[in-house]
């Protein structure tokens, strides 16, 4: 082997010494933090966290209504929660959360969940704020 090839070896050698001891380091120095802890949701968080990032709707004048996906862990079923002002118009409203339930269904029915997942809405008139 000529000296250049033997030098050139040997620096990529150095190199991924080096970067296999930089990303041991980093591994375990992400693991000692907090947000690189390992976490697993349930089903349903898991499910919720889904529909609140394709479908949420925040209560805005232009809206008249707000939509959010809560996971109702004790009773396996997930709470379409949705808030409205008078001033709605009703059939936008009514024709969205349709579509979420719709959706629920597609997802749940994909994930084999049909058996046990309940879908359940509470809808009301937004309070006004003090």
């Amino acid at each position: 082997m000529s000296e250049k090839k033997h030098r050139v070896a040997m620096i990529l050698g150095i190199l991924i010494i080096i970067a296999f001891l930089t990303g041991t380091w980093a591994q375990d120095h992400l693991s000692t933090l907090e947000g690189w802890k390992p976490y697993t949701p349930s089903r349903l968080q898991w499910l919720a966290l889904e529909l609140n990032a394709a479908l949420r709707v925040r209560l805005s004048e232009e809206s008249g209504y707000s939509m959010d996906f809560v996971p109702i862990e004790n009773e396996d079923a997930i709470l379409i929660y949705v808030r409205y002002l008078p001033s709605v118009n009703r059939e936008v409203m009514n024709i969205s959360i349709n579509s979420a339930r719709d959706v629920i269904l597609i997802k749940v029915e994909s994930y084999g969940w049909t058996s046990w997942l309940k879908v359940k809405e509470d809808i009301k008139l937004a309070q006004p704020r003090r």
